[in-house]
């Protein structure tokens, strides 16, 4: 049996990037652990934040919890999803991992960060991180905790995340 620990090995990046930004967060891929932390702390800071899922369990997992800060959609195919806007944050957790790098590569030029979980070397032949990481201009692969969590940005400076 996996631990459950290590499914929330993404949340000191997701807490340290909440707290130095303000705009709206975009989350693809609902969780146990990100999805809670996203929903209550863009409730407290007053920013929207937007989750998509595509696996009804997650989906319906989190439908109790109403806002009109979080917007949640049930979307069959997520290479679909189109929303048009700036986000400070972009988190990517979502089944199948083969299209992540596809995500990532749909919102580089509409967000300050890009999340993706997952990144350590031995999952690269499934999720392919290494193929987008030259085409982003600053990144930083967080190996303090496992699975890692691999951070991409055209416009932010990343040394900030070298201690996580």
């Amino acid at each position: 049996m996996k631990c459950l620990f290590h499914w929330g090995s993404h949340m000191p990046v997701l807490s340290r990037l909440l707290s130095m930004t303000t705009g709206d967060v975009l989350e693809i891929g609902m969780g146990i652990y990100s999805t809670p932390l996203l929903h209550w702390t863009c409730i407290e800071q007053n920013r929207k934040l937007v989750s998509i899922e595509n696996n009804t369990d997650y989906y319906k997992m989190f439908e109790r919890e109403r806002n009109p800060l979080h917007l949640r959609f049930l979307w069959n195919n997520l290479m679909e999803v189109n929303i048009i806007n700036k986000w400070d944050i972009v988190f990517i957790d979502s089944e199948p991992g083969s299209q992540r790098k596809e995500l990532a590569m749909k919102y580089a030029d509409s967000s300050k960060f890009i999340i993706l979980h997952d990144s350590e070397l031995i999952c690269n032949m499934h999720y392919n991180y290494s193929q987008i990481i030259p085409l982003f201009k600053y990144s930083h692969n967080c190996e303090r905790f496992t699975p890692n969590t691999l951070v991409l940005s055209n416009t932010e400076n990343l040394d900030f995340l070298n201690d996580l």
